[in-house]
């Protein structure tokens, strides 16, 4: 049977049947690219989330640190060990600590504030909860007409009847019917027709009934009907399919977390600073501020001011031009007070591009 000679009837409808294979196989191409194009916009977000969760936690140690820091100012006002003479201006400069919120100037509201919204939005905890993160990706998922769940169900519950662990031969065969059955079950649940067809085509037989010589010609003249018709429902599925996929990926793309995407996606191409250049810059502020802290306290403590404080403000005055000698004995407290100035000048014009 495997020399017989086809009739032109029966070439020509293989050859019918083996272009719309094809065009199904291009269909399942363009389906698979746009899955890879929507899961990476989706995982980026997620990953931009992940570490602007730690923005505001970040803004409110630095909060903390700098009220403290403003605590510090008024107690050397008070301290016996500073002479009168270096307390000059230091009311004045701890007034500036209150009237400066750096968590409000991020955020665009206070530190407390944030607090009750995520508490009110069941987000109380600190640690990013990924699966949660994803879940707000349902609202752009397109509905699936009833008609084409039919046709999904229809080629699943088939799968499902040839590939049920019961119908296993062998241990190891039942351990593979068992992940196979795992991924049916998920593309069903996500109306994903192309990966019930891939899985279908990647364990279907590729000889033909007539290569077995158990159909004569006539009869299979009907089966390759009966192909040509299922392809071209399974076509008319999958165009659907990729239809859906692509609104899917426009929605995500204009939505308040598709610009989100946009925009630090340029700000990574342009070098212009992302989230994680803010996380940065946020740990350098915090480390600032805690070191500003310790030497604050030796110097209320003894009255000298330490030797990692005067670094700290002629470094910073140094980058504005000014000169102390080797020894930096000349730096009192109205140049702890104008280093400490011109950093907070320099993070209020850093928070100002990073709004534009």
């Amino acid at each position: 049977m495997s020399n017989i000679e086809k009739s032109t009837v029966l070439v020509q409808k293989e050859n019918e049947l083996a272009q719309l294979q094809t065009k199904r196989k291009k269909i399942l191409t363009q389906l698979k690219r746009n899955k890879t194009i929507l899961q990476k916009i989706q995982d980026e977000i997620v990953d931009i989330q992940q570490k602007m969760a730690g923005i505001p936690d970040a803004l409110m140690e630095i909060q903390a640190l700098k009220e403290e820091l403003g605590d510090l100012f008024r107690q050397a006002e008070q301290a016996d060990t500073i002479p009168e003479e270096e307390k000059e201006g230091m009311d004045e400069f701890a007034k500036e600590f209150d009237q400066f919120d750096i968590f409000e100037e991020l955020m665009g509201m206070s530190a407390e504030e944030f607090k009750r919204m995520r508490a009110e939005g069941g987000q109380e905890t600190d640690e990013f909860d990924r699966k949660r993160a994803f879940d707000v990706f349902q609202q752009f998922e397109v509905e699936t007409p009833e008609a084409r769940k039919r046709d999904i169900r229809k080629a699943y519950v088939q799968l499902a009847q040839r590939f049920h662990p019961d119908r296993a031969r062998s241990e190891k065969e039942k351990k593979e019917f068992h992940l196979l059955m795992q991924q049916l079950n998920a593309a069903y649940e996500r109306n994903d027709l192309a990966t019930l067809l891939t899985l279908n085509e990647k364990y279907a037989t590729s000889e033909t009934l007539l290569e077995k010589g158990q159909v004569e010609e006539n009869t299979l003249i009907d089966v390759v009907d009966a192909a040509i018709d299922r392809v071209n429902s399974e076509i008319a599925g999958l165009e659907a399919q990729l239809k859906r996929l692509k609104k899917e990926i426009k929605r995500v793309r204009q939505s308040e977390l598709g610009d989100m995407h946009r925009v630090e996606k340029e700000a990574q191409r342009y070098g212009e600073g992302d989230t994680e250049d803010m996380l940065e810059s946020l740990a350098e502020q915090k480390a600032y501020f805690e070191q500003m802290i310790k030497g604050m306290k030796v110097y209320i403590k003894t009255g000298e001011m330490p030797e990692e404080l005067h670094q700290m403000i002629a470094a910073s005055e140094m980058e504005d031009n000014y000169y102390f000698d080797d020894e930096m004995e000349e730096i009192t407290i109205d140049d702890l007070l104008s280093a400490f100035a011109d950093f907070m000048d320099e993070e209020d014009q850093k928070t100002k591009k990073r709004k534009r």
